[in-house]
This record gives C-alpha cells, sequence and structure tokens, in this order.
C-alpha cells in the first residue's frame, strides 16, 4: 500500500518549515563595574591623575612654646588613569535580513552588548589578581573565616607606616561554587539595604548573601575563570580599591555598505581599569569545583 508521507519525494520542500524565536547563550553575571570607583573623562580630556595623601602627625604642645615641626602635605603615590577603545563588529546581509524569521539586528544588538559587558567584567575581575596581600591556596575549600579574616585585615590596615584602614563598603566577590560553600552560614539576600538607583538592580541580581553580624555582602560571579585544578582567584576589596573610568560609554552603530549589500553593526566603548590603593583589597585563592550534593 502506498502511504505519502511528510517526506515524500519533493513533499517536504512544499512544506512550511516554523522557526522559533532564537534563544540566547546565557552571560555570567557581571557585577564589577557596580563595585568599583566610577571617574569619567570628559572630552578633551586625555588623562586623569590622583595624588594619593598620605598621614600626617600630630604632636604634643607645651603652653608657650611655638611649634617648631613643620608639615608637608604628604603624597605618597599618583595614579595615572587613561583609556582605551574596546569593541566589536557583526556584518548582516540583506538577504539574511530579508529571510530571518525574526528582528536580525535586535539580535545582533543584545550578542554585541553581551560581549562588551562580558569583557569588561573580565577586565575588572583580572584585577584581584594584582593585590599584593593574599590568603588561601590551591586546594582549599573557602570558609566563613576566610572571608572575616579578609575584612578583619583591611579593616586593621594594610598599608605602610600608619596604617590606614580600608574604607567601606568592603565587597567579596567569588566564584558561584565557592559561593555555595558558604551559604549555610548566611543570612537571606534580603537582608542587605542595597541603596537605590539602576545600579541597585544590577546588584540585588547577582547578590549571593551577606555574613552575618559582619556587614559584608558577598557576590557570585562566573566570569571568574577556574584554572585547570579548579582553583579561583577572587577577591574581598574595597569600593575605593579598584576603578573604571569612562572615556566614552558603548553604543551600537549601524553603517551601510550597498555595494556589500549589507549593513555593519559596530560596538565601541572606551574605557579604563585598573588599581586605586593595593593596600585596599587581598587576593582569595580557592578551589571552585563543581558541587555534586
Amino acid at each position: 500500500m502506498a502511504i505519502t508521507t511528510a517526506t515524500t519525494g519533493n513533499l517536504a520542500d512544499a512544506q512550511r518549515i516554523l522557526v522559533g524565536e532564537g534563544r540566547y547563550t546565557a552571560e555570567h553575571a557581571a557585577p564589577m563595574k557596580q563595585l568599583v570607583s566610577l571617574f569619567r573623562l570628559k572630552k578633551g580630556e586625555k588623562q586623569l591623575s590622583l595624588p594619593q595623601f598620605g598621614q600626617i602627625t600630630a604632636n604634643a604642645l607645651t603652653d608657650a612654646v611655638d611649634m617648631v615641626s613643620d608639615t608637608v602635605l604628604p603624597t605618597e603615590t599618583t595614579v595615572t588613569i587613561t583609556t582605551s577603545e574596546v569593541g566589536a563588529k557583526i556584518i548582516l546581509t540583506d538577504k539574511l535580513v530579508r529571510q530571518m524569521n525574526e528582528d536580525v539586528f535586535r539580535v545582533a544588538g543584545k550578542l554585541l552588548g553581551n560581549a562588551m559587558g562580558r569583557k569588561l567584567d573580565k577586565d575588572l575581575l583580572a584585577l584581584l589578581d594584582g593585590f599584593s596581600n593574599a590568603l588561601g591556596s590551591a586546594g582549599t575549600a573557602i570558609t566563613v573565616g576566610h572571608i572575616t579574616a579578609a575584612l578583619a585585615q583591611l579593616k586593621g590596615g594594610l598599608g605602610t607606616g600608619d596604617t590606614d584602614p580600608a574604607p567601606d563598603p568592603i565587597y567579596a566577590v567569588i566564584h558561584p561554587h565557592q559561593a555555595r560553600v558558604l551559604m549555610a552560614a548566611l543570612t537571606p539576600t534580603g537582608t542587605y539595604p542595597f541603596p537605590e538607583g539602576p545600579s541597585a538592580d544590577i546588584l540585588r541580581k547577582y547578590f549571593t548573601a551577606q555574613l552575618q553580624g559582619w556587614g559584608i555582602p558577598i557576590f557570585g560571579d562566573g566570569n571568574l575563570t577556574p584554572d585547570s585544578s579548579d582553583d579561583v582567584k577572587g577577591g574581598v576589596f574595597s569600593k575605593e580599591a579598584l576603578y573604571l573610568c569612562w572615556q566614552d560609554e558603548w553604543d551600537v552603530e549601524q553603517e551601510r555598505d550597498a555595494s556589500l549589500r549589507a549593513t555593519e553593526l559596530v560596538i565601541v566603548g572606551d574605557y579604563g581599569v585598573g588599581e586605586l590603593r593595593n593596600a585596599y583589597g587581598i587576593e582569595m585563592l580557592f578551589d571552585a569545583a563543581a558541587p555534586t550534593s
């Protein structure tokens, strides 16, 4: 008995192919840009120099005796901030645009924005490896004690001479696998008083938990990459330890190429990241093997 099926002859080509809305590869949390000091260069400005002032000493005085010790305004270091361009490009042909089942420009724009956000987050995360002070070691499981020890060291002062405490706010950024190890000892997410505004929504999305009695929020960031031994370097740091400086925040621009019958979508940002105060941060090196139970 002859049966005409959906795949018989050329009938397969006569059927409508339904393509659902495309799915996107999920991006990891990218909270770092909200956790560092923010600066901006204006038009016509090439760089920003930030002097780091030290401490001065007050002396006991004797009645009717003139002070003989003069104090010079101490400048320990100067941080010079410059920026550089980062970008990406997608070329969409006219034929692709005509045949695509959904708004390909919207798809491309989202992917470009995700790429830039991931790049910026990884640039900032790379700075955590630059702190001179560190806790933990390869293969060691992170504990609440490690987080509170880092906080205590920062508050005790890690600078030279008369040590200055790291100013609030202080954050911990670790891998989600490490954050999971800490969860049993942490309070619910809702206990942390977030500030109002757009940044609050971003931080609230990626916030993991808060240590009881210590007031230090912990963020899990999957853009931290484990090494071949499943170890990851995160950090505990003051907002004033690191910086992000914008010359120009990114935006997507379209450029038509008529002879190519295509449109270029270009995204470019101009920013710089770096360290403001090494003594305000501690590198945290611990195991980040994927949990199995």
